[in-house]
């Protein structure tokens, strides 16, 4: 996938929730359930919501999901992680998936590129 072929992570992110919000509408409450479990995971405890995202994101390029690597660049930078630690996440995750996870990481720094500004 070359960058060019990356959308815009600004516009992926409204994508998103403008997405959810119409999947959410036909199935309230199991949306509804999940984003709820989803805010008691990142919600600071042990682990506080920086590094619960950094470890996302060497999840997400693991798992070579785009839309879960652009939440989650966005989810670290909103809690103050920098570009250095998140690259470092990525390739934690690359460490283990090889050369498709490090396809990966084109869509982390474009995503990262988009939110960063």
């Amino acid at each position: 996938m070359r960058p060019d072929m990356i959308k815009n992570a600004h516009d992926l992110i409204a994508d998103m929730q403008k997405n959810f919000k119409e999947i959410d509408f036909q199935s309230k409450d199991t949306g509804e359930s999940f984003k709820n479990f989803l805010d008691k995971v990142f919600k600071d405890n042990h682990l506080d919501t920086k590094t619960k995202a950094l470890i996302a994101i060497a999840l997400s390029v693991l798992k070579q999901c785009k839309w879960c690597i652009t939440y989650s660049v966005n989810l670290a930078l909103e809690n103050g992680a920098t570009k250095e630690q998140i690259h470092e996440a990525g390739w934690v995750a690359v460490s283990f998936g090889g050369f498709s996870a490090y396809t990966y990481m084109q869509i982390l720094a474009k995503s990262l590129n988009d939110l960063a500004k």
